[in-house]
């Protein structure tokens, strides 16, 4: 057992000092302990929300002017507009600052011509090449870019097969 004893010299008469025993003050700390444990809520999961159009023969009409198609591949990002065959720029993605100012300078074109940045559509395809982790990064982007409109699409075969090694 646990015990606390103090030893008391005086010179007129001795005292016996009292025993304090702590066997139940060390049950009790761990059953407070494992209730604690067990009660506390640990970091809760978050998910990556996405939206997913309703099934719908309306197709969603985008204004051309104000459409940017990223093609993500393994290693960078290709940059088109409008309808664009070529892409107008490449980022890696360890060189986001200049992904995202290429992103913000294209909302700011779409403001400028529109008033507002309500017809700016983003498309974001990523190859058989791409991780998760770029796709969660161009997502991120769009919510520092404060991209209103953008979805993920499968990219035609074209582009699979043209940037097959991106």
């Amino acid at each position: 057992m646990a015990e606390i004893s103090a030893s008391c010299s005086s010179t007129k008469r001795s005292h016996r000092m009292p025993r304090v025993d702590l066997t139940p003050l060390v049950d009790l700390s761990f059953l407070l302990i494992t209730f604690f444990v067990f009660t506390a809520t640990l970091q809760n999961p978050v998910a990556l929300t996405t939206l997913l159009p309703a099934d719908s023969k309306n197709p969603m009409e985008v204004a051309e002017s104000g459409v940017v198609r990223l093609l993500a591949g393994k290693d960078s990002v290709l940059f088109f507009t409008e309808n664009s065959s070529e892409p107008i720029a490449s980022y890696r993605y360890a060189d986001v600052d200049n992904f995202r100012e290429k992103l913000l300078a294209f909302r700011q074109q779409v403001i400028s011509k529109w008033g507002n940045d309500s017809k700016m559509f983003v498309m974001i395809q990523p190859t058989d090449n791409a991780t998760l982790s770029h796709l969660v990064q161009l997502f991120d982007e769009m919510q520092i870019c404060q991209v209103k409109s953008y979805a993920l699409l499968d990219p035609s075969a074209q582009d699979q097969e043209k940037y097959a090694s991106l």
